[in-house]
């Protein structure tokens, strides 16, 4: 696969590189405590800077097949805000999964559903995805918010899916779908090969 960079209004998308691993590690464990209430990985000890080696490593392995992961910086300032992408659905022929996590800088402003509209216009228009998966789960309102404003439709509930990595707790996975992305919000994003 070529190299990937997206513009939008306010970040740079692309795949990240191991340059990348520090900001990654850094701004993960700024807002560890909300990733482990959220995140399915987020497991005592992923919030290491080898955890972090090793999630690149399955970046690298996922976009030789085609599936980018993509770590967004700030336009202006370089900085890192957020991670999101296009990964791999297995079960679905031309089906791409979604999601995101954003820096403690940038939460709140927004990125989150700019980077992610990026990401599922670039897997729709680049990478011909026929849909596009996302969850969420049990009580994070705040993702379903995003979800809801990019388009995204309900497609199910899977009852104790995930034990929340904080503390075990059973948590439902609210998952939803897009097959269209006309339903995206607008957005000025532009790609390079």
């Amino acid at each position: 696969m070529k190299d990937i960079l997206i513009k939008t209004p306010r970040l740079v998308l692309r795949p990240p590189t191991l340059e990348d691993a520090k900001d990654i590690t850094r701004a993960k464990q700024e807002v560890w405590d909300q990733l482990q209430l959220w995140m399915n990985f987020a497991y005592d000890g992923e919030e290491t800077h080898e955890a972090t080696l090793k999630y690149l490593d399955i970046t690298f392995s996922d976009l030789k097949n085609g599936y980018p992961h993509l770590l967004a910086r700030h336009r202006k300032t370089g900085e890192f805000v957020c991670l999101t992408g296009a990964t791999n659905c297995p079960d679905i022929d031309g089906g791409f999964a979604t999601g995101y996590w954003v820096s403690k800088a940038y939460l709140g402003q927004g990125y989150a559903t700019e980077a992610t509209n990026a990401a599922i216009r670039y897997a729709f228009n680049a990478l011909h995805a026929r849909e596009m998966h996302i969850s969420y789960f049990d009580d994070n309102e705040k993702s379903k918010r995003i979800i809801e404003k990019l388009g995204f439709e309900f497609l199910k509930t899977d009852q104790g899916a995930h034990a929340r990595c904080l503390d075990g707790k059973p948590m439902d996975e609210h998952n939803y779908v897009m097959r269209d992305p006309s339903v995206l919000p607008d957005l000025d994003v532009r790609w390079e090969p």
